[in-house]
């Protein structure tokens, strides 16, 4: 047992001395936290910093800032490694520690005049979503709640089927998950109303929307529900 803990202690030793522990990349699934204040992400087919930002829940500014060289209208490499500043352990831990800040920046947004995106029933389900999930019928038309311009498309994240991300002027960013056809393409400028898909199922098997909203951070902003309400 001794000579177990001496060899155990040695190898250690070497590998600090050698650098070994100097950096951690860490290869992860879109959708999947890292319990870390930085981690270097490695870039998947279908990846942008958008589609990045939104994993993460911070700004692509953000990334940006963490990556000299990097832009938003850059392309990435498939295998390129990214530094992700402050990825969440949990989905939980990312909306349990609310700050007054966050609060008010929710707050200032339920003024905006937004468009529902489709009609039908919004509950607020478990943890793992932020948004809300609008359950309609199948193939019914969604509309952009804000214009904005299309910053992602894809299906790549996880739990969210075929994802849109729209961002507005202000850097707000709209999401809309379990489209069918989608009728928009990264990079298109659309309008308040404009149809931009048409609703799929949700991973329940019924027909549904997810529906959610970015502030320009990346956060999740709260009070969705009572945003449906005050939604024309």
């Amino acid at each position: 047992m001794a000579l177990k803990l001496v060899t155990y202690f040695l190898c250690t030793l070497a590998c600090l001395l050698s650098g070994c522990f100097s950096k951690r990349i860490v290869v992860v699934e879109t959708g999947q936290f890292l319990n870390a204040k930085s981690s270097l992400y490695q870039v998947k087919p279908g990846d942008n910093l958008y589609s990045i930002a939104f994993v993460y829940q911070v700004s692509t500014q953000t990334i940006i800032q963490q990556n000299p060289g990097l832009s938003t209208s850059g392309s990435l490499r498939v295998g390129q490694s990214i530094k992700v500043p402050n990825a969440f352990s949990s989905k939980v831990s990312s909306v349990s520690h609310v700050s007054d800040e966050r609060q008010e920046s929710s707050d200032n947004y339920l003024q905006v005049h937004w468009k529902k995106p489709v009609d039908g029933v919004a509950v607020k389900r478990g943890t793992h979503y932020d948004g809300i999930l609008i359950y309609t019928h199948v193939n019914q038309k969604v509309m952009a709640s804000l214009g904005g311009r299309v910053v992602y498309v894809g299906n790549g994240i996880r739990g969210y089927g075929n994802l849109i991300l729209i961002q507005q002027d202000n850097g707000l960013v709209t999401a809309y998950g379990f489209n069918q056809s989608v009728r928009v393409k990264a990079g298109d400028v659309v309008k308040k109303g404009q149809v931009i898909s048409t609703v799929g199922l949700s991973q329940d098997g019924k027909p549904c929307l997810y529906f959610e909203v970015r502030s320009s951070q990346g956060q999740p902003l709260k009070n969705m529900l009572t945003l449906w309400k005050k939604m024309a």
